[in-house]
C-alpha cells in the first residue's frame, strides 16, 4: 500500500510539473498573418517554375493540412505580409520523406532549402525533430514541396526566432520529463525483478520500453541522436511499431487473458501474428504495405487491451483490473483530444501536441499500480 501511495504522489508531482510550466503554450506565433493554399501534382513532374503562377491552388481554411497516404507530390503556397525580421517555418510532422521550400520576395526568387527524414539531420535550421527552415526577412511568398511515402500530414507554423526557440525549449522540457519517467520506471522494475523474481516485472519492462521507443520514433529522437548522418535508416522506422507486441503481451500476462477470456484469446494470437508480419514487411522494404497495416492495427491495440480489461472487471472487480482500466482510459482521453486538435477543432499548443506521451505517462504509472496489486494477489494465493 505504501508503494501505491508513493506512485500516486509521483503522478501528482508529474502533472504539477507539466501544468505549472507557464511556457506550455504555443506562444504568440503569426498564424493569423499568413494564408495557405495547396495543389496536388499527380504527375510528380512539376518544377517550381511550373507551379509559380498555377491558378489551380485551393485555399485551405486550416493550416493543419492532412492528405492521408498519397502518391502525389503536394505543393503548398504560403502568402504572408513582407517580413521585417527573420522567421522560422516549422512543419510539425517528423516523418515526411522529402521537403523543398522556395522563398520569394515579390516575384524575385531568394532561396531554396531542402529537408526531410531522408536528408541528413544537419540540414535543419535548428536541432529540432520537427522540420524547420529559416525564412529571411523580406519574404512574402513561400512554396513548399512535399513528397513522402507515409502519411501526408503537414501542420504549418510560423514563428519569430525568439518565439520559436522558447517554444522548442518547452517541448524539450516536457520530453526530458517524459523520457526520464520511462527510464526511471524501467530501472526501478529491473530492481523489483531481481529482488522479487516475478516474471510480470519482466513483461512490464518490455511494455514500458516499447512505449518509450514508439514515442521516440514518433518525435524522431532516434534520428536526431542515433543516426543523424544515416537518414536511410528512417526507411525502416515502421519496424519499430512492432514494439506494440510487448504491450499486448504484457496485457495478456497481467490479466491472464487465456484463462479469464478464452474466447477473446484468439484475437490476441491474431495481433501477435499481424504485428510480426508488419515488422517483416518493413525490413523487406515493403514500406507502404507495412505502413497501411500499422495504421489499421495501431489504433486497435489499445482498444482490445481496454476492452479485455473491462470484460474481466465485470467478472472480477480486482484492483489489478481497476488500475489497468484507469491507465488505458487516461490514454484514450488524451488521444481523443489530440485527434480533434489535429482536426483543427482545438488550438495547437505544446501541451496539446504532446497529449499522446502525456497519456502514456499516466498509463505507465497506473499499470505500475496494477502490477503492485497483481503481486499482492499472487502473495495471497501463495
Amino acid at each position: 500500500m505504501n508503494q501505491k501511495k508513493v506512485l500516486l504522489k509521483r503522478t501528482i508531482l508529474f502533472l504539477f510539473l507539466l501544468f505549472s510550466d507557464k511556457t506550455f503554450s504555443a506562444g504568440i506565433n503569426i498564424d493569423g498573418n499568413f494564408s495557405v493554399s495547396y495543389f496536388k501534382d499527380s504527375s510528380n513532374q512539376l518544377k517550381i517554375d511550373d507551379v509559380f503562377s498555377n491558378p489551380h491552388f485551393t485555399y485551405s481554411e486550416t493550416k493543419n493540412l492532412d492528405f492521408g497516404i498519397t502518391e502525389s507530390t503536394t505543393w503548398i503556397s504560403v502568402d504572408l505580409k513582407k517580413t521585417e525580421e527573420n522567421l522560422v517555418l516549422c512543419i510539425e510532422n517528423a516523418h515526411l520523406d522529402h521537403i523543398e521550400i522556395y522563398l520569394f520576395s515579390g516575384n524575385k526568387f531568394i532561396q531554396k532549402q531542402i529537408s526531410g527524414d531522408l536528408v541528413p539531420f544537419k540540414n535543419r535550421y535548428s536541432d529540432n525533430p520537427f522540420f524547420n527552415f529559416l525564412i529571411e526577412k523580406g519574404t512574402d511568398k513561400i512554396f513548399i514541396k512535399v513528397k513522402t511515402n507515409g502519411v501526408s500530414s503537414i501542420p504549418i507554423r510560423l514563428y519569430s526566432n525568439k518565439e520559436y526557440f522558447n517554444n522548442y525549449q518547452s517541448y524539450q522540457r516536457f520530453h526530458w520529463i517524459y523520457f526520464g519517467l520511462v527510464l526511471l520506471t524501467i530501472l526501478s522494475n529491473i530492481l523489483f525483478l531481481i529482488w522479487l523474481k516475478e516474471s510480470i516485472y519482466f513483461y512490464y519492462i518490455l511494455c514500458v520500453l516499447s512505449i518509450g521507443i514508439i514515442n521516440a520514433v514518433d518525435f524522431e529522437y532516434t534520428f536526431q541522436f542515433l543516426w543523424p548522418n544515416n537518414p536511410a535508416f528512417n526507411k525502416y522506422n515502421i519496424a519499430y511499431y512492432g514494439s506494440y507486441i510487448f504491450i499486448i503481451f504484457f496485457t495478456d500476462k497481467l490479466l491472464s487473458v487465456k484463462k479469464n477470456l478464452p474466447k477473446i484469446y484468439p484475437v490476441f494470437l491474431f495481433f501477435y501474428l499481424i504485428i510480426i508480419a508488419t515488422v517483416v514487411f518493413a525490413l523487406l522494404d515493403k514500406y507502404n504495405l507495412a505502413l497501411k497495416i500499422s495504421l489499421y492495427i495501431s489504433p486497435l491495440v489499445p482498444i482490445i487491451c481496454l476492452f479485455s480489461g473491462i470484460l474481466i472487471y465485470i467478472k472480477k472487480r480486482t484492483g489489478v483490473v481497476k488500475f489497468f482500466i484507469i491507465g488505458w482510459t487516461a490514454y484514450f482521453i488524451c488521444m481523443f483530444i489530440y485527434v480533434i486538435t489535429v482536426m483543427g477543432l482545438l488550438p495547437f499548443s505544446v501541451l496539446s501536441s504532446n497529449l499522446i506521451p502525456l497519456g502514456s505517462s499516466i498509463e505507465i504509472i497506473f499499470l505500475n499500480l496494477a502490477i503492485l496489486s497483481k503481486i499482492n494477489t499472487l502473495k495471497q494465493e501463495k
